[in-house]
């Protein structure tokens, strides 16, 4: 891991935000970490003028990354769920502490406002406004309006949450200044493993380290993995290029456009992978020809040359929408 930057600024907790957030963004009836304290009972903790105290003093320390060891194994610790994915495979999602949910969730509301200026238009999958729909409608024009040879790349990582090096996220993060106020909790959250508790019908059974990439349902984690990889989206075309339009949907990136400057496009992606503990599942992959002439030659070879299944037949709004969402579930 690189050093912590010496230079930051310690953060002072807002107790008005922290009341909005329990309110608008934990009191959802989402499952509790191995505490089993829930958003709900934050909301009424905070009813109270002492508790409320202590817990922006709680979560002040944890943004700040002020807690040593021993509590941070206990205040990072998860529930793992295995959710089967589609197709096959298992999706490992980490409940985490509340506690956690709502220092991440703080830390990422003071950056919130430059986040777009960051990632769009590329990037459509982290807080942007109608995110997911914008994407669609993107990619839908593209499909309809940039010639008979258009087609839709849609890429995919093997398992790549859990498997992007915490190294190279923290270096990508410590070279954006204007997100300083996330380095601490960054740092501190992700600088060692921490554990992820298993259970069979309610009962502990072992606990697995999470010790590298990200974890999946982790709001923060999601950021870092998120920012670690828009530099390879935005370098897979060239400079000032149009060609090739990209939507990328977290770690899901679709490029649109003729097949050769697509396959181009593609091929520079996979290649910036090298060393990043991420990999290309071809197998996986998915390439879209919504024309009713026949696939052409030329297209099917450089496909097969890359193990890349080519799919045919045009496809409504409302397909696009619900297959950018099923990569997501």
């Amino acid at each position: 891991m690189p050093d912590l930057p010496d230079s930051i600024p310690a953060i002072d907790v807002d107790m008005s935000k922290l009341v909005k957030l329990i309110d608008t963004k934990l009191k959802n009836g989402s499952a509790p970490g191995p505490s089993g304290w829930t958003g709900e009972l934050l909301g009424t903790l905070v009813g109270d003028s002492e508790c409320s105290q202590g817990l922006a003093v709680l979560i002040e320390d944890m943004i700040n990354g002020n807690f040593g060891d021993q509590a941070r194994e206990y205040l990072m610790a998860s529930r793992l769920i295995p959710l089967g994915k589609e197709g096959g495979g298992v999706r490992p999602i980490a409940i985490n502490e509340t506690f956690y949910k709502l220092a991440t969730l703080y830390v990422l509301s003071l950056v919130k406002h430059i986040l777009p200026d960051i990632f769009e238009p590329i990037q459509l999958g982290l807080g942007a406004r109608g995110g997911a729909e914008r994407a669609v409608h993107i990619v839908q024009t593209a499909l309809e309006t940039m010639g008979d040879e258009t087609v839709l790349l849609k890429t995919d990582i093997r398992n790549a949450f859990n498997s992007r090096r915490r190294d190279q996220m923290m270096k990508v993060l410590f070279e954006h200044p204007e997100l300083a106020p996330i380095w601490r909790m960054a740092y501190w959250a992700y600088k060692h493993s921490s554990s992820l508790l298993v259970f069979e019908n309610g009962q502990y059974k072992t606990t697995i380290a999470s010790a590298q990439g990200v974890k999946q349902g982790d709001v923060l984690g999601a950021f870092l993995y998120a920012l670690s990889v828009h530099p390879f989206y935005q370098n897979c075309t060239p400079p000032g290029e149009d060609k090739v339009r990209k939507v990328a949907i977290m770690d899901d990136l679709n490029l649109v456009g003729a097949f050769k400057p697509v396959f181009e496009a593609f091929d520079r992606f996979e290649a910036s992978l090298v060393e990043t503990g991420l990999e290309m599942r071809r197998d996986k992959c998915r390439l879209l020809w919504p024309h009713s002439k026949p696939i052409p030659e030329e297209l099917q070879i450089e496909a097969d040359k890359r193990q890349i299944k080519i799919e045919t037949g045009a496809m409504t709004t409302l397909e696009l929408w619900w297959d950018l969402i099923k990569q997501k579930l």
